[in-house]
């Protein structure tokens, strides 16, 4: 089952996935000391923060609007911070049940914006999705230029 990538600055305004954007990075991170962890979630809060106060002034959220998703966003932080703890899943069933809870806030936040806000919303994530797809063929652009050059050195 191929499960989509979760990067998008919407998906951590309605998400916060602060926590488990840091746990699959950790997952794979050289064990270091508890303060550096932390550092690194605090680091990520803030640039979870920022995409989050970005993409509301885009969508031109108002105080009513910003007040609504609060409870939203609080829902499905502890839900995946909970997911980010279950140490009886593995990585690929902790992305799965991630997706299926972002797709589950996305459509609770959706709830509260207006039709403009909702069609504003879709241009945002087309352009993420975008922007995504493109640095990911960059990437494989690279990464075949290294394998050829790495084979044409040898051994």
């Amino acid at each position: 089952m191929k499960i989509p990538r979760l990067f998008s600055p919407l998906r951590h305004l309605v998400l916060s996935l602060a926590m488990f954007s840091t746990a699959l990075t950790l997952a794979h991170a050289q064990p270091s000391g508890d303060g550096e962890r932390e550092a690194k979630r605090d680091k990520m809060r803030a640039k979870v923060q920022a995409r989050i106060d970005a993409v509301a002034k885009e969508l031109n959220l108002t105080n009513a609007q910003k007040a609504q998703a609060e409870p939203i966003k609080k829902k499905y932080r502890q839900e995946f911070e909970d997911l980010r703890n279950d140490q009886t899943l593995s990585r690929e069933e902790k992305f799965a049940e991630g997706y299926e809870l972002w797709q589950s806030a996305l459509t609770e936040f959706r709830t509260i914006l207006t039709a403009d806000q909702n069609a504003k919303l879709d241009e945002i994530m087309e352009s993420n999705r975008e922007k995504r797809q493109a640095r990911l063929e960059k990437w494989k652009q690279r990464r075949q230029q290294q394998d050829a050059s790495d084979s044409v050195d040898g051994p």
